[in-house]
């Protein structure tokens, strides 16, 4: 991703591949000690297309969204991209 138009192109891609596969949750989280609770926001993409969830994973790293990849089974082989 080279120039400032282009990344924003992508960033844009990104924004409807959430809105039209994804899910965005709240979840409730503690601290290590459990003192404290907070509310974390995390995003999640499931399909079965790899190559798009390699290229939404992409996207996240070069513009420093924390992201992994898990992938399914063999019996449900889809693959999830998790963004928090």
């Amino acid at each position: 991703m080279g120039n400032q138009q282009e990344r924003m192109e992508w960033l844009y891609w990104l924004v409807g591949l959430i809105e039209g596969e994804g899910c965005i949750s709240l979840n409730w989280c503690s601290t290590r000690k459990g003192k404290r609770r907070m509310i974390r926001p995390s995003v999640k993409i499931a399909m079965v297309d790899l190559k798009i969830i390699e290229k939404a994973y992409e996207i996240c790293r070069e513009n420093g969204i924390g992201a992994f990849i898990h992938h399914g089974s063999s019996t449900a082989p889809t693959s999830n991209l998790f963004m928090n």
